[in-house]
């Protein structure tokens, strides 16, 4: 088996935590990401003694805000010369009432369709690096549960956090 460079946000819990342990024990480079420092931490330590893998990195970075996630990719193409998987996991899921970041997005469209989207076109150059990249965009069963309307897709019209939730489910990132 040869030794890939992955990267997985939304590494702190749950799919992601299981997914980045099961990784590590394969012997692979890890770039795990999360927003908050006490789950990531935890996590991280958790993963390197369970896996006796210490080839793991975290990083922080809120993907509320795009320009987090402009960061976050600058600081992995200064530190990397190539990717060879790129496991977009991170997500949420909000609240009853409609909100928006700061950039004026609605905070689950956001975080799930427009943050991955836009870190994986950032990355793009260092996946095309790697002879077998991959983008893998963690999803959800709840994309059957609405359609898209295209003429809405921030959701001002007719928005609810599980209609919010299932139809940014049902997009995914640019292929390399």
């Amino acid at each position: 088996m040869q030794k890939k460079i992955i990267l997985m946000t939304g590494a702190s819990d749950g799919v992601g935590k299981e997914t980045a342990a099961t990784l590590a024990k394969k012997g692979h480079k890890l770039i795990i990401h999360g927003r908050s420092k006490e789950k990531t931490e935890s996590a991280l330590e958790e993963i390197k003694r369970d896996s006796r893998n210490n080839d793991i990195e975290m990083y922080l970075e809120d993907f509320l805000s795009l320009s987090n996630v402009k960061l976050f990719a600058d600081k992995i193409k200064q530190k990397y010369n190539h990717l060879d998987v790129l496991i977009n996991n991170a997500g949420a899921q909000f609240t009853k009432f409609r909100e928006t970041t700061s950039e004026g997005n609605e905070k689950t469209m956001a975080i799930n369709v427009i943050a991955p989207m836009l870190l994986t076109t950032l990355l793009m150059d260092l996946l095309r690096k790697s002879n077998s990249a991959r983008v893998i965009a963690v999803s959800s069963d709840s994309h059957r549960m609405f359609k898209p309307d295209f003429n809405d897709i921030q959701l001002i019209d007719r928005y609810s956090m599980e209609r919010a939730y299932g139809v940014s489910k049902l997009f995914i990132p640019p292929q390399p």
